[in-house]
This record gives C-alpha cells, structure tokens and sequence, in this order.
C-alpha cells in the first residue's frame, strides 16, 4: 500500500468508494494546515474544485501543460460536494472496480 504522510496521516492511493467524501476533505483540510503553516498570509476555508483527466499524448511537457491549463480554465470551479458527486459517478471509470477471480 502507498502513501503519503501530510499531517501525520497517511493518505494511500486505495481510496473506497464509500469512503472517498471524508478520504477527500480529510486531505484537503490536512493541505490546507500545511498551507497555514507554511505562510504568513491569511487562507480561507472557501476553496473550490475542478475535475481534470490526465491525457496521455506525444506533445513535450510544455504543450501539454498549455493546453491542460486552457482546458482548466474553462472550467467552473465548484464545491466540494458536488465534485465528490461527479467523482462517485466516474468512480468505476477511475478505478477497476471488477473483482478478480483467482487462476
């Protein structure tokens, strides 16, 4: 299992279906704490979201990166909630949700 230790919690790359709200906003709050504590700058709990899919091309990093970003900011930023709902709805997309049998 993978992961990342933020805050001293750990965050694998094994999210269930059932727990993606909370794995997700316990990740965004645990970001936005080592945002806080890494500024002197005031940040505020309203945060935003995108869903954005990684597309796999023969263009250099640059293009890539250009065109992400226009793709991006067409884009309407929107809750947390409703992101969470769109990423239930994509989630057998996002991960093989198939049971594999043994051989």
């Amino acid at each position: 299992m993978r992961g990342t230790d933020v805050s001293n919690k750990k965050f694998t790359s094994d999210m269930k279906r059932e727990n993606i709200c909370k794995d997700i906003s316990d990740a965004v709050q645990s970001l936005l704490k080592l945002a806080r504590d890494s500024s002197f700058n005031q940040i505020s709990d309203n945060c935003s979201f995108i869903i954005s899919e990684i597309k796999y091309s023969d263009k250099n990093f640059v293009e890539q990166s250009k065109i992400r970003k226009t793709d991006n900011d067409n884009k309407t930023p929107r809750t947390l909630a409703v992101i969470i709902k769109d990423l239930d709805k994509l989630y057998p997309n996002l991960y093989d949700t198939q049971t594999k049998t043994p051989q």
